[in-house]
């Protein structure tokens, strides 16, 4: 985690945004709160380091929306999904499309905390693999834009065959896979009675 990094609350529900703006400020981490996705979008510039922490339900731009638009757009922020009304489908659905997590509210604050760590290291480390600007990174090889069969941002047209097939969007392991904490929705917090969101 750099110095300047900063943790983006966005939740529409003013205790939930206080609530998780305190726990994490009382943890060391630089925070700032939004209320909407457009309040967001309005003072986020891609250059900045740090993570998301973003709820699903909210008045006009939803959080999978702000997701969605923010994968589009090429913006490389880690997200961090939290949700009352949170299902299985909806859990996957964020994994597949490059969250780093999806936690249930209410959640469990050690959780919250090492996902924030882990998200904050993943936008460290991927550094070159992503153009904070929206653009394309040189490629792992470091084949430029001008190398034999190079196609847009450097990468050949065919695509890097070293990368895993699964691959997830946001550069890690597919859920299931790596070191074990990062298990998509299930996660290493999965309740024994196999309940895993719980709506409200």
């Amino acid at each position: 985690m750099t110095a300047d990094s900063t943790v983006f609350v966005v939740d529409d529900d003013d205790a939930v945004r206080e609530a998780v703006g305190l726990l994490l400020r009382s943890n060391g981490f630089r925070v700032e709160t939004k209320a909407s996705a457009a309040e967001f979008l309005a003072t986020y510039h891609p250059n900045r380091r740090g993570c998301l922490v973003l709820d699903v339900r909210m008045p006009g731009m939803n959080g999978m929306e702000l997701q969605s638009k923010l994968a589009a757009d090429r913006f490389c922020i880690p997200v961090i999904i939290i949700s009352g009304h949170g299902d299985i489908p909806m859990a996957v659905a964020a994994v597949q499309a490059g969250a780093v997590d999806f936690i249930e509210k209410p959640f469990d604050e050690g959780r919250l905390l090492a996902t924030v760590k882990r998200a904050l290291a993943l936008d460290e480390a991927r550094g070159g693999r992503c153009d904070r600007r929206g653009g394309a990174s040189e490629p792992p090889d470091g084949a430029g834009a001008g190398s034999p069969g190079a196609g847009r941002g450097g990468r050949s047209e065919q695509g890097d065959r070293r990368a895993p097939r699964h691959q997830r969007p946001d550069g890690g392991d597919p859920p299931g896979q790596g070191d074990g904490e990062d298990a998509g929705p299930l996660g290493r917090r999965a309740r024994p009675d196999g309940a895993l969101y719980q709506a409200g």
